[in-house]
Order: C-alpha cells, then structure tokens, then sequence
C-alpha cells in the first residue's frame, strides 16, 4: 500500500517543470502550500511519522540532530524536515521524467 505522505506528494507535485525546479533550487525559494509555517506544521503534523521515519531511512538516526543545528524554533526545524522531503520527492519525480524520456 502506498504511503500517504507520498501519496499526498504525488498529488500536490504532478508538475514535472515544478518539480525540476524545486530538485535544482529547493523549497527555500517559495513553493505553494509549503510557504508559512501554517500550512508546512500542517502538513508536518498530518503525515509526522512517516516524515520521521524517511528522514530517518535516508539520513540516519541522527538526522534530527544534525537537522536542527542552528535552528532556533520548532518552526523552524519542521520547515526543514519538510522542505528536505519535499525537495527529494521532487529530485525523484524530475529523475524519473529524465529517465522516461532517455528511454
């Protein structure tokens, strides 16, 4: 059964454009629906475990505590946690596309 983060990915990130730019320039730059912190601790909070668990799979155990280096707030930390499965979502996607039209 698929996850609903990614699910939830999926759905939102059906650009490929969209998604070759965040994979080349991250979320800092501004990406709808992950803009201000209501909207990203909504998000955090709707699929926290399975960002956890990623983050966790992909970066070690330690990922939290070498992700909150210099942050100052909670905010903070949960835009990184999710700007950084976000941007790997879409660095995904965009490989994809690049793999499909090479085909």
């Amino acid at each position: 059964m698929p996850s609903e983060l990614f699910l939830a990915l999926d759905e939102r990130f059906d650009d490929v454009e969209e998604c070759r730019d965040i994979a080349r320039h991250g979320c800092e730059g501004g990406v709808s629906g992950f803009i201000y912190y209501n909207e990203i601790n909504e998000f955090f909070w709707q699929h926290r475990h399975e960002i956890e668990d990623y983050l966790s799979s992909i970066y070690g155990d330690d990922y939290l505590e070498q992700m909150s280096k210099g942050k100052h707030s909670l905010n903070t930390l949960l835009c990184e946690m999710v700007w950084v499965v976000v941007t790997d979502h879409c660095m995904c996607v965009a490989g994809k596309a690049e793999e499909l039209q090479a085909v």
